[in-house]
């Protein structure tokens, strides 16, 4: 009975609507929303990124500030954008990978050439 009751607690802190009767859908793990952005002084930058589905995409000569967005990112997937300084004139950049509106990392660079790094585990 105890052991029941313990069940019961649980399930009420996680979703206090899922007292009596819940569907496994409700229990089902959200879709994560990423963004990965790359802003600051330089112009343009090549950019490597794993995206959705842990595709590895490449861009080259991109304007800065530049963004991708994608949804589907779950537990466990890795996320990873790197940044380089293609302008000869260099300046500075930051690259920023958020997960649900959350900061989950963030790499800085200067100077022509230069490689800005950021990854995390979402």
């Amino acid at each position: 009975m105890a052991r029941k009751l313990a069940i019961l607690v649980a399930l009420a802190m996680h979703n206090p609507s899922c007292i009596f009767y819940c569907s496994t859908s409700q229990f089902a793990p959200t879709s994560g929303n990423i963004v990965i952005v790359v802003s600051g002084t330089a112009t343009r930058v090549a950019i490597t990124y794993q995206g959705s589905g842990g595709r590895t995409s490449q861009v080259s000569g991109a304007n800065v500030p530049w963004s991708q967005s994608w949804s589907g990112a779950q537990r466990g997937d890795p996320l990873y954008a790197s940044a380089q300084i293609s302008n000869t004139s260099g300046g500075s950049i930051t690259v920023t990978i958020t997960a649900d509106g959350s900061n989950v990392s963030t790499a800085t660079a200067s100077g022509y050439a230069a490689v800005a790094t950021a990854s995390a585990t979402y």
